[in-house]
This record gives structure tokens, sequence and C-alpha cells, in this order.
């Protein structure tokens, strides 16, 4: 086996991670190329009373560091101030998009159980990019 067929072979055998996000789902998404609305409006339509928001769970599954394809906005100590996790876009080609449940303007209430509305959006996604193995 040559030193290219082993790196290959290692980085094929990468540990598998499954990020579990809880959600709100937001009434207004993003385009099929990933584009997103202004997300001021998802605040605006939070600082509202919800009636019945619908709750829903996404288990994405990644192969190493590989990015789960979903950039967000808002957090702890925003622009805003402190507002709720939004999902700003979705990526073409991402485990996201692949998956198909996330849009534009969801809320994330949780992500592997921790609740990401006490974090800033540097944390959120620090805390996206460290998770490692089967986690849920």
């Amino acid at each position: 086996m040559t030193h290219s067929e082993a790196v290959q072979t290692i980085k094929s055998m990468a540990p598998t991670s499954v990020v579990k996000v809880e959600m709100i789902q937001g009434d207004e998404g993003g385009d099929s190329q990933g584009l997103s609305p202004d997300w001021t409006k998802w605040m605006a339509k939070y600082e509202m009373e919800r009636q019945s928001p619908v709750e829903f769970t996404v288990r994405l599954q990644r192969s190493g560091k590989e990015s789960l394809g979903f950039s967000i906005v808002g957090g702890a100590n925003s622009t805003r101030g402190n507002a709720p996790v939004f999902i700003r876009s979705i990526a073409s080609e991402s485990v996201a998009a692949e998956d198909g449940r996330l849009n534009s303007g969801d809320e994330i209430l949780k992500i592997n159980g921790r609740v990401v509305s006490c974090l800033s959006q540097n944390e959120v996604v620090k805390f996206i990019k460290n998770t490692t193995g089967d986690i849920t």
C-alpha cells in the first residue's frame, strides 16, 4: 500500500458525528439556492406572541469535521441584544441540504440537548464544530 493509499484509507475511516438539532419551524424559508430573507423579520415574529409553534428534531450525520452546511444568526449579545438563534441559510450540496428538513428562518432551540439561547453566535458555531462521535 502506498502512502497516498494509506492516507486515503485513514481519512475514509474518520469518525461519524451525529448532531441533534431541536427546532421551531419558521414560516419564511429561503429559496432553493440557500438565500435567506432578512433575519430581522424572524425577530419581529419571535417578539410577537407565537401561537402553537411547530417543534421538530433533526439528526444530521457527518463524517469527521465536515461542515453541516448551514449558517446561523442571533444568539446572546447579538446586534439585536439577546436574540434566538435562527438558521440563516443552507449551503447547497451540504449535509443539511441533503437532509432537506432545515430552512432559513427555523429557530434552533437545542443542539445535542444543550439549550443555545444563552450562547452567543460564536459559541454556538464553536459548539457545533467541536461536536464529534455519535451524539444524541
